[in-house]
């Protein structure tokens, strides 16, 4: 039985591969490349990197890469529903 989980869905015993780079050879082999997602999504280049790559994402983002590109969940990010930016002060942090 091999031993998977969300952080590492390798073989046990294989080097650890990042799930980002997963995400981008699962991407590759399906001739997908950070433009064609950008485009879909209709945002810049930059910030569908900041997706691939960030450990969560906003939640639409997620749910489209699994929903219409197939991306399986062990190498998506995960889904958030945090707004992007900085986050405001909490009121017992600002006393």
């Amino acid at each position: 039985m091999r031993n998977r989980t969300d952080e590492n869905p390798q073989p046990s015993g294989m080097p650890a591969v990042p799930r980002r780079v997963m995400l981008r050879l699962f991407l590759d082999e399906r001739g997908l490349n950070n433009a064609d997602l950008a485009k879909r999504f209709d945002v810049s280049l930059p910030m569908i990197s900041r997706v691939l790559n960030a450990k969560e994402a906003p939640r639409k983002y997620v749910e489209g890469l699994r929903d219409e590109f197939g991306v399986p969940e062990a190498l998506l990010p995960v889904a958030t529903d945090k707004k992007p930016g900085p986050q405001p002060k909490s009121a017992s942090a600002a006393a």
